[in-house]
């Protein structure tokens, strides 16, 4: 995540230090943020969705879990739905474990071939 976060700062021509990057990390893991009130949405009712349930933004961590809460007439509409919208930006979505670990193995090769 530190190469990450410093090819953005870089992008973006801010100044860092190791020290600056490192607390950026650890408030940016998943355990911080799921613990994190103002990130989290921890027991805040949210008018109009979930029938005013209490929600928790962040749940398990596991890549695609949430797809067990949708049935298989919901997950196609909705990755139809996904497509017509999101790629013809350009941008991907993994949906599975397999895909996630594809699309880092491509970035990774992007950022050593334009950075390294």
């Amino acid at each position: 995540m530190q190469k990450s976060l410093k090819l953005v700062c870089k992008f973006l021509n801010l100044n860092y230090d190791q020290e600056l990057i490192e607390k950026a990390c650890a408030h940016c893991t998943f355990e911080s943020m799921s613990k994190n009130p103002a990130t989290n949405l921890l027991k805040t009712k949210v008018k109009g969705v979930l029938k005013n349930q209490d929600i928790q933004f962040f749940r398990s961590g596991i890549i695609g879990d949430w797809m067990k809460h949708y049935s298989k007439d919901q997950m196609e509409r909705l990755t139809a739905k996904y497509k017509s919208e999101i790629e013809v930006l350009g941008l991907r979505l993994a949906f599975t474990l397999e895909e996630a670990q594809n699309m880092v193995k491509e970035s990774k090769e992007l950022i050593n071939q334009n950075y390294n």
